[in-house]
């Protein structure tokens, strides 16, 4: 245990380095975070009055409530899309080879890419959170287990963002890896959060998540 200290002290180090290099990148190209903290905002008002006019809630109530659990979801599995891409780009550009060449943690770079993505993620959700409320929106449970939700959603994108660094690494090419982004989208939509269960085929039926 005492040999692995250091080492994981590195690696822990180098990882916020890391990170404090994705918010710099961030900085420098404002673009991509204004999109990335415009986008909880857009889909609560295009799920929530655009399509959810025509939507109605089974027994009853304010559709736009009922959306939003399912919205969160949706962006929170965005993590595997965004670091998916952005490792693709770094890898075609050969700024991991010149990972390779420092002296520096191999895990260093994952745990910057998912350290960067989870405080980005954490913001996307404290926007949607806002958006929410302000179109009516509340939790009833309490605050611990409202913040137990949250926080599960944020291990939950924490986890998939280690999916996105392994399919970059995997694919090593930026614009495969803008191809791959629309596969990746119709998952964040089933949910029976946007469209109802029962008109589904039986095998297609089960994958959906929400709450109903």
């Amino acid at each position: 245990m005492t040999a692995l200290t250091p080492r994981l002290r590195w690696t822990f180090s180098d990882g916020l380095t890391l990170v404090g290099r994705e918010l710099g990148r961030l900085r420098q190209e404002p673009g991509e975070l204004v999109a990335a903290l415009v986008f909880p905002a857009v889909m609560v008002v295009l799920f929530g009055y655009v399509f959810g006019s025509a939507i109605q809630v089974p027994g009853g109530g304010d559709y736009r409530e009922y959306l939003m659990p399912g919205l969160f979801s949706m962006v929170t599995f965005s993590a595997v899309m965004a670091v998916m891409t952005r490792v693709a780009t770094d890898a075609s550009r050969g700024v991991m080879d010149r990972f390779r060449s420092m002296p520096m943690a191999r895990l260093a770079v994952p745990f910057g890419q998912t350290g960067a993505d989870s405080l980005i993620g954490l913001l996307m959700l404290a926007i949607m959170v806002g958006a929410g409320l302000l179109v009516g929106w509340q939790p009833h449970r309490g605050l611990l287990p409202t913040a137990g939700a949250f926080l599960l959603l944020m291990v939950l994108r924490y986890a998939l963002s280690w999916v996105g660094v392994y399919v970059g690494l995997a694919v090593k090419n930026d614009q495969v890896a803008d191809a791959m982004v629309p596969l990746f989208l119709p998952f964040t939509m089933l949910s029976n959060s946007f469209v109802p269960t029962d008109g589904m085929p039986g095998w297609l039926r089960f994958l959906p998540t929400g709450t109903r």
